[in-house]
């Protein structure tokens, strides 16, 4: 028994043992061949019971083959209800869905026609690889019990348990929620003991890697992008463990000047809080100087590169149990991946970096690498999201810029990270009523691309803080959704599915980080974006009284700031006014934040000004 095991190797292998006993037992596999050729509502399930009716038919039991038939129909048209009724979360996902009824589904090319997988895999261990690589060390501390996970808790993770791709341990999402109710004492046990004693299971070291193509035609092992899958039971614990022990540390009154530059994988960190932090400092700094730079840095392979006793070293530093510490030494250590296309399998081969991508913990350990990148000069600004690092400096201070980038250069490479100068580009910002040919801007650098227009986080604006290429972006892709829709519709999409579908893809689209630029579109651009909702109620995909573009800006803003003024600890609580000191309480209004006596027109496009000026009377 699981519970008899002190040893963690030990009590894994029973409990793996046990759990594979079973579900081979009962659901015993079967292989069932489906073709490209096969249509979309063709699934494993309906063609395993074409072939059982073809046999029943074949021996004459005529009225066992109809009544199979009958399953099948019933089969077919719950999977075409589903295909409809579980909304896709994006554009990629509504445009495979069309693709799909339409029966125009892209044939995926061969990937190892060019590459075979054991090259593959060589290149992707390769780049996982540091060449002057230092075993972490562990800490020497009196072992203590740290019972983290309850049952219930583990019951509830098992129970609610979303479809994601099965590890190389054997065990898939659809069995673990089936069986919570039976898994949840012995895994609590299991999660106590590996942590307790900081031994991370064989199991959970391996993990597979599919690799996607990057470009359309493929030809090396550079144009594919590894998508690594950990086992399912690895990633609920490491998971509860971010949760419990990393999250408290991030946004703690103690270290959380570390993490104030970092806007992904925070408890409140997003893209839009990112661009908002941008452009507030964008916008104060043109007051004072004629123009301001914006350098975005590019690092490559920035998640499989991270070295692991630099990680170490700044993850000792927080304030976290010594038996978490060790076993998340113990996580990093030994691991190794395969790469797996269709049938073909490589080896497996060790690595000794990266943060383990698709792990529950690699997010946060890549927060934590990237917390002592800070800018040589406090006159600068450098702020992250995840591994897109962005530097701003202000028009006195052009000079100091190859100092910067070296500075960044030199903390790369001291983490075995690279670079990547030819992807990094430079944009010099002037205030939108200025006269760049007055202004005298610095002739561009050798070594930093200088650009007109840039992408930051999936939002486009160019030199004079416009946004009309982002709306013509945005502009374009509604186009191709409404044609999209349009299908959906013709194939049987309709009510409140297709309102819903339209919601989630559309209008996402129309409004992603809307908070942040909204403030500086024109009326020209809003009503071009009000065209596409009022095109997408006179198509039938939203109701005659949707809201408009405008009711969707405000309620976004007032979502967020909401968020942020109820939350001390929010990304964006650094850029908020003190609260005014006053000895009386009249009524109460929005906030009792000071507001500020002096801002320009273009400050008050940004978020937080805008936010405090609303409602406030």
């Amino acid at each position: 028994m699981v519970y008899q095991q002190t040893d963690v190797q030990t009590a894994f292998n029973t409990f793996y043992d046990t759990a594979l006993i079973i579900l081979n037992c009962f659901y015993p596999q079967h292989t069932i061949t489906v073709t490209s050729r096969d249509p979309h509502f063709v699934t494993p399930r309906i063609k395993a019971l074409l072939r059982k009716r073809n046999r029943l038919m074949r021996k004459g039991a005529i009225a066992a083959a109809e009544s199979i038939t009958a399953r099948i129909g019933r089969s077919i048209a719950n999977h075409n209800r589903a295909s409809f009724t579980q909304l896709p979360r994006g554009s990629s996902q509504m445009w495979s869905l069309v693709r799909k009824v339409t029966g125009k589904e892209k044939r995926r090319r061969d990937t190892c026609k060019d590459v075979t997988v054991e090259q593959l895999n060589q290149h992707f261990a390769n780049i996982s690889t540091d060449l002057h690589y230092k075993s972490p060390q562990i800490k020497s501390t009196a072992r203590y019990p740290l019972q983290l996970f309850t049952e219930y808790n583990v019951f509830r993770m098992l129970d609610t348990l979303k479809p994601t791709a099965m590890g190389l341990d054997g065990l898939p999402d659809w069995f673990i929620r089936l069986a919570a109710p039976a898994f949840a004492e012995p895994l609590t046990y299991l999660f106590n003991l590996s942590l307790e004693c900081s031994v991370v299971p064989t199991q959970w070291k391996s993990s597979y890697i599919t690799p996607i193509p990057k470009i359309p035609q493929p030809l090396t092992c550079q144009d594919y992008r590894p998508i690594s899958i950990t086992p399912i039971l690895s990633r609920i614990m490491e998971k509860s463990i971010v949760r419990s022990l990393l999250y408290p540390v991030l946004i703690g009154p103690d270290h959380s000047q570390l993490f104030a530059d970092q806007f992904g994988f925070r408890p409140t960190g997003s893209t839009t809080a990112a661009i908002i932090y941008l452009l507030h400092q964008v916008t104060n700094l043109l007051q004072e100087h004629e123009y301001v730079h914006i350098i975005s840095l590019d690092f490559s392979k920035a998640f499989d590169s991270v070295r692991h006793h630099s990680l170490i070293s700044k993850f000792s530093k927080l304030p976290i149990p010594d038996c978490f510490y060790n076993w998340a030494v113990d996580y990093l250590q030994s691991r190794q991946h395969q790469t797996v296309t269709g049938e073909q399998k490589s080896a497996f081969l060790g690595i000794n970096a990266s943060i383990i991508q698709g792990s529950g913990l690699g997010p946060v350990f890549y927060t934590i690498n990237a917390s002592d990148l800070h800018p040589a000069y406090s006159s600068n600004i450098l702020f992250k999201y995840a591994d897109d690092t962005y530097l701003i400096v202000p028009a006195k201070y052009s000079n100091l810029i190859p100092e910067e980038l070296h500075n960044i250069s030199t903390w790369a490479n001291a983490n075995n990270l690279k670079l990547n100068s030819a992807k990094c580009c430079e944009m010099v910002v002037c205030h939108p009523t200025a006269d760049r040919l007055k202004v005298g801007l610095p002739p561009p650098r050798l070594d930093v691309t200088r650009v007109e227009t840039i992408t930051v986080l999936g939002v486009t604006f160019n030199s004079m803080l416009s946004f009309a290429p982002h709306v013509q972006n945005v502009a374009s892709k509604a186009a191709a959704s409404l044609y999209a829709l349009r299908m959906l519709k013709a194939h049987g999409l309709e009510g409140q599915a297709l309102c819903e579908v339209t919601q989630s893809t559309l209008v996402a689209q129309l409004i992603y980080a809307s908070s942040s630029w909204s403030g500086f579109v024109k009326a020209e651009e809003r009503a071009k974006l009000q065209s596409i909702l009022n095109k997408a109620s006179r198509y039938g995909f939203l109701p005659g009284y949707f809201r408009t573009i405008d009711q969707l800006f405000e309620s976004s803003d007032d979502t967020l700031f909401n968020s942020v003024i109820n939350n001390p600890d929010h990304v964006l609580c650094s850029l908020l006014p003190p609260p005014k000191d006053t000895s009386y309480n009249m009524r109460k209004r929005k906030h009792d934040l000071t507001l500020p006596t002096e801002h320009s027109s273009l400050q008050r496009k940004n978020f937080v000004y805008r936010m405090l000026f609303t409602d406030i009377y």
